[in-house]
């Protein structure tokens, strides 16, 4: 397959939310026009979701777009107005509600419209493939495929790739491809199960965080703390990230899994309905892009946590956030600064070297090729930051952007 043709003329985004927005401003930053298609606004003379998705963009940090000029490559309409245009697309990716009901019914509509050689996919972060495209013809099928980017797209490189059981080859090199060269992305092709590979394993640990948190009566910032850097999490730990996917947009995911993953799996013990949570969303409160969610910003523009209550008690009034950390979490922290200060381990012969690049290509392939042997970690961070496949994938200023 040439570079030619896996290139994308038209591309379209359905779903002007956390994810549809940052993926189709990843795509503007990559030099490509998008469409990003939405629901038409509630009220006549209101913005649209998709026109206040670019307000977003525009005002997100970290941002989402390269530069703020990028947001004009977005095109905004509305499934209302503007799906007939969607014929023109030769790449679709939907990342509306993560309600199977509500995506076969678009699916539905797509294929109506949609030309012969359109290729389609979903963003779903846990539904199987199978479930989406079961009461569809052969056809799309495919054509179909699941494109599962991370929040915040822009930052987070992985991407994977799900292919169904009729879902054509072509179609999955085509978008791995483009991902991979264009968009910045590592593509991992995974296998059609609940959760595929990130969710099955980071949701779980996400609800273990909270369940554990609350049980042993741990404020917010104990558990974040604790469970964050100490613990290979993000810096935002548990409540934190929560907050920056969208409350709301965790609880269709846990739902998601709860409803897809057989009885006796692990998951059901810590992946319940939670009453605080459900008051909070009810209230306003998803998360960053809303009113706030677990952490917030007060009227005066002090930062605020909420206290975590138990099942069916009152939802609490946020309190002043409490910058101390525990002393295990201080601990775990200098530990990690320690190790990075040792000197690099000496070198082994060429010979071993070749030896174990050989080794790690047996079982799967290799990830660093053994280029990485000898560095220190804060060496090894640098490399990884600035090995960047264009400049739509990195983050920074770093050289390949300014090149």
């Amino acid at each position: 397959m040439s570079q030619m043709d896996s290139n994308f003329k038209k591309i379209a985004v359905i779903g002007a939310g956390t994810m549809g927005s940052g993926i189709a401003a990843q795509i503007a930053n990559a030099g490509h026009e998008v469409m990003l298609l939405d629901l038409p606004a509630r009220n006549a003379g209101d913005a649209s979701p998709a026109e206040r998705a670019i307000e977003r963009l525009l005002a997100s940090d970290p941002p989402q777009l390269m530069h703020k000029r990028n947001a004009a490559r977005i095109i905004t309409g509305t499934i209302s107005d503007d799906f007939a245009s969607l014929a023109e697309c030769d790449w679709i990716i939907e990342a509306v509600v993560e309600r199977l009901d509500i995506k076969k019914d678009l699916y539905r509509k797509l294929d109506a419209t949609v030309g012969p050689d359109c290729i389609v996919s979903s963003n779903t972060s846990t539904i199987p493939i199978r479930l989406l495209v079961e009461d569809m013809p052969t056809a799309f099928r495919q054509r179909f495929a699941i494109t599962h980017y991370f929040n915040p797209v822009r930052y987070m490189r992985l991407l994977e790739l799900v292919r169904g059981t009729d879902t054509a080859g072509d179609v999955i090199d085509r978008l791995a491809d483009f991902n991979d060269r264009v968009l910045g992305k590592g593509v991992v092709r995974c296998a059609d199960t609940p959760g595929f590979l990130g969710n099955r394993v980071g949701v779980f640990a996400l609800q273990v965080g909270i369940d554990e948190a609350m049980r042993c009566g741990l404020d917010i910032e104990q558990a974040d703390a604790l469970m964050g850097r100490p613990m290979g999490i993000p810096k935002t730990g548990v409540f934190g990230l929560y907050d920056l996917i969208g409350i709301d947009l965790m609880v269709d995911v846990v739902a998601s899994l709860r409803n897809i993953l057989p009885e006796g799996d692990a998951f059901h013990a810590v992946g319940g309905r939670n009453d605080m949570i459900m008051a909070m969303i009810e209230d306003g409160f998803t998360g960053d892009k809303g009113r706030g969610g677990f952490y917030m910003t007060g009227n005066d523009g002090a930062e605020m946590a909420r206290p975590l209550t138990g099942k069916g008690a009152m939802l609490a009034a946020p309190r002043a956030l409490d910058k101390t950390l525990p002393d295990a979490a201080l601990r775990a922290a200098t530990a990690a600064a320690a190790a990075e200060e040792k000197p690099p381990p000496a070198r082994r012969p060429r010979a071993a070297r070749e030896l174990a690049r050989g080794a790690r290509g047996a079982r799967g392939g290799e990830l660093e090729g053994g280029r990485d042997e000898g560095r220190s970690a804060a060496e090894r961070r640098g490399r990884r930051r600035h090995a960047c496949r264009g400049p739509a994938s990195c983050p920074s200023q770093c050289s390949c952007v300014m090149t």
